[in-house]
């Protein structure tokens, strides 16, 4: 977390943002609250600190209610091109149906939520090195016919531009002499640009983009695994976040009669807990036998731990 924790100088830099040409300055200042809270490097290239900036801004935003996001992203600059700040007040205003003077109270509260947003979120400079932050992360595994099935989507916010090749990674038990390669399908946002094992567990493929990423506009990526028997599979749908992530939801569908006995929920817990065959005392344990079907919601997802379901086989 930051040092910095003055709210109200944050908002006043935030503030400051929107004059004139908004975000689309070019030579955009960028106020030292703001950059200690984001952890940007002074030394950077200033087309990399405006990247970091924007997806920062844009994945705040998304927190607001919609009549906030709405002035604060056409305030910003972000969703409008008028060179002044009192043009795009109006345009905010004729979208909204209000005047002039409401649009710039909700535009006071949106700083104040986007400021709340940055100081919560605020991440090492390691880690918002990273190309991706995710908003949200699907994960689902149906075991209900005779090959399993996973789908993974990931509704993901660049903090680079440029990007064409998404780069990824799922893991797997050590393969067995007899067992068939897995095959992967992209279901959305691109084509499959490689896949290959490296090392025993893990798998790491791409995903070619339908388009280039622009830093804070989230692209939505949807992949499809087929694996030929349960007997490779681990008996967990577990994400292990190695990125930035707000939100998770993860759903298994164990069938009927299900083929599993035991089923819990691992919340938050170091990637050791999951060789553990029986759930600890505080994890939530579900019955199969009112709902075959489970699924958990996760937010703010801390790195290095693992969340999701666990099972054991029947």
């Amino acid at each position: 977390m930051p040092v910095v924790t003055d709210m109200s100088a944050l908002e006043r830099e935030l503030a400051a943002l929107h004059r004139g040409r908004g975000l689309r300055r070019p030579a955009l200042a960028i106020g030292p609250v703001l950059r200690e809270t984001l952890h940007l490097d002074p030394q950077s290239p200033a087309d990399v600190m405006r990247d970091n900036l924007v997806a920062a801004l844009r994945a705040s935003a998304q927190s607001l209610p919609g009549d906030l996001r709405t002035v604060f992203l056409i305030a910003s600059g972000l969703e409008a091109a008028d060179p002044l700040l009192g043009d795009r007040i109006e345009r905010a205003g004729a979208e909204l149906q209000r005047d002039g003077r409401t649009v710039r109270r909700r535009l006071a509260e949106a700083n104040r939520g986007v400021a709340t947003m940055l100081l919560r979120g605020s991440r090492s400079r390691g880690e918002t090195g990273n190309a991706w932050y995710i908003e949200e992360f699907e994960a689902e595994t149906d075991l209900r016919g005779p090959h399993p099935i996973l789908h993974a989507r990931k509704l993901a916010v660049p903090t680079q531009g440029g990007l064409t090749v998404a780069d990824e990674q799922f893991s797997m038990p050590p393969p067995h002499p007899d067992a068939p390669e897995p095959t992967i399908r992209v279901t959305q946002g691109g084509d499959l640009a490689y896949f290959a094992r490296e090392g025993e567990r893990v798998w790491r493929y791409g995903v070619r983009l339908d388009q280039t990423t622009e830093a804070g506009v989230a692209q939505a990526i949807g992949i499809e695994i087929t694996i030929d028997s349960r007997e490779w599979l681990l008996p967990y749908t577990v994400f292990s976040a190695y990125r930035p992530t707000r939100a998770l939801r993860t759903t298994v569908h164990f069938g009927e009669p299900p083929v599993g006995r035991r089923v819990w929920e691992l919340h938050g817990v170091y990637p050791l807990r999951l060789l553990d065959e029986e759930p600890a005392a505080t994890d939530l344990e579900f019955d199969l036998s009112e709902n075959t079907t489970i699924s958990r919601e996760f937010f703010g997802l801390q790195l290095g731990l693992a969340y999701g379901i666990r099972w054991l086989w029947r």
